[in-house]
């Protein structure tokens, strides 16, 4: 009888010990019990044809990253979603994670789930593994600068417009992509009046390039001068100015390089003499 009864009680601690197993497997392991991953699903609620599936390394990257994130109660304001990755085998979807960058520089990433309303943040050594795959190469920012500048002339405020972009943004392996991008989409003329001209940059750049045109004709060029130096013209005309800022590799952002403004006014009255 006692023998039976020890056989009952291993047999049931060898129960319990495989349900404890089961359980935590449900709970911990469970999600990440995939072997495919889609980005940027055409639908985040399962897998069309269409859609890139990617398995191996980059899949098993992608759940030992998830694994190894840890709780966060919210996301810093500054975090931007760049894709959404779909957790899934044979096209079964599991979960759906939304991948937002907070800095390249920092390697600082996070995943948000929607299902469980709950954020994560990517250790450093998942961030480096995971975003520098190839296949992650539409996660980045490819931050467009989003530095402003404006002409202060008189009491009329001139915005200026994005017409040049020649940077290189930080990849998460530590090296820089170029991006360049050129747009002649430039406003009508806004009137302006007087001689009380100020350039203000949201952040101030290290150099200043300009190139002023009146009447559609190159008139003169400022090399390396401060916002201060500014030529202010003597003459009614439509001017077109092209100011390009020169931005240096710094620790606060993920890009270097220049941006050109460009300013189109007509100058209705000539500067009191």
């Amino acid at each position: 009888m006692k023998l039976a009864l020890k056989y009952i009680l291993v047999f049931f601690l060898a129960a319990l010990c495989v349900g404890a197993s089961w359980v935590g497997y449900l709970i911990y392991e469970k999600p990440y019990d995939f072997r495919q991953i889609t980005l940027n699903p055409a639908s985040e609620g399962q897998v069309h044809p269409q859609d890139t599936t990617l398995s191996g390394a980059i899949a098993k990257a992608m759940g030992q990253a998830l694994r190894n994130a840890q709780p966060v109660p919210s996301l810093p304001e500054y975090a931007t979603k760049q894709m959404t990755v779909l957790t899934h085998t044979e096209g079964t979807a599991l979960a759906v994670y939304e991948l937002y960058i907070g800095s390249i520089l920092n390697r600082e990433g996070y995943f948000y789930s929607p299902q469980k309303q709950t954020y994560f943040r990517l250790s450093t050594a998942d961030f480096v593994l995971l975003l520098s795959d190839p296949a992650f190469a539409d996660a980045y920012p490819e931050r467009q600068p989003t530095q402003t500048a404006s002409l202060l002339w008189g009491d009329t405020e001139v915005r200026g417009v994005i017409t040049g972009l020649d940077y290189r943004y930080l990849l998460a392996n530590g090296s820089y992509k170029h991006i360049e991008h050129s747009d002649q989409n430039i406003p009508e003329p806004l009137p302006v009046q007087g001689s009380d001209l100020k350039l203000q940059f949201s952040a101030r750049p290290e150099a200043l390039n300009v190139a002023i045109l009146r009447n559609g004709v190159l008139f003169r060029n400022q090399n390396g001068i401060s916002p201060k130096e500014l030529y202010v013209p003597e003459e009614t005309g439509i001017y077109l100015y092209q100011i390009t800022a020169s931005y240096p590799l710094s620790l606060e952002q993920d890009w270097y390089g220049e941006i050109t403004w460009t300013f189109r006014v007509e100058l209705t009255d000539a500067p009191a003499a």
